[in-house]
């Protein structure tokens, strides 16, 4: 009992529990089954707690101040993605102490969160350039224009990487292989659609 770490002894605990009092002999498969589901939980918990708790006490400075970034960073759900990134956060950090044993599980597990934590990051991202934008529109800006230009460059920019990625944590591959492939894919491009490209950078000079 000295070797094992405190998840490992309650681990075997509630195995024993449910065994001894409710003749229910918890295999390791079903148990890992529990195990994630209950996890899961627990963040959707935490992360409703934390919306609970954040969004109404903004929303209350927003309607005091009348600031036109913090409202339109309210209207476009900046917080909430913020929020969000909290329990995930806890969740890498977590899942390393809860899984470590457990082999595929724990890799599996630790993938999907990277992945969901890349998703709301973008995301995030994403509200962060619709803020920008949004707040270039409320001033009337002759400089809008060429915001919203660069906003949407920006997003399909982020968007290329944030699938590469993805890639990389779904198929664990190496960054160097990648990098070597975006180099050819890039002479490629830069080949076939030169004139679009072009046109493209003078329609942005000229925003």
């Amino acid at each position: 009992m000295q070797d094992k770490s405190f998840y490992e002894e309650f681990s075997d605990g509630v195995k024993f529990f449910f065994n001894q009092y409710f003749k229910i002999d918890l295999s390791e498969n079903l148990f890992n089954f529990l195990e994630i589901v209950t996890w899961i939980a627990i963040l959707f918990v935490l992360d409703f707690v934390l919306r609970a708790i954040i969004l109404p006490l903004l929303k209350k400075l927003k309607n005091f101040t009348e600031n036109d970034w913090l409202k339109f960073l309210y209207k476009n759900k900046v917080f909430l993605s913020a929020i969000h990134l909290i329990p995930i956060s806890f969740a890498l950090s977590m899942n390393v102490i809860l899984f470590k044993n457990e082999g595929n599980i724990f890799h599996v597990v630790q993938r999907i969160t990277q992945l969901i934590s890349l998703i709301v990051f973008t995301q995030l991202i994403f509200r962060v350039i619709n803020t920008i934008i949004d707040v270039y529109n409320e001033e009337n800006s002759y400089t809008t224009i060429g915001v919203r230009t660069f906003g949407q460059m920006l997003k399909f920019i982020i968007t290329f990487f944030a699938i590469i990625s993805g890639i990389m944590i779904l198929f664990t591959v190496d960054k160097n292989t990648i990098i070597t492939v975006l180099g050819a894919l890039t002479a490629a491009v830069l080949l076939i659609f030169r004139d679009a490209i072009f046109g493209f950078v003078s329609g942005l000079q000229i925003s």
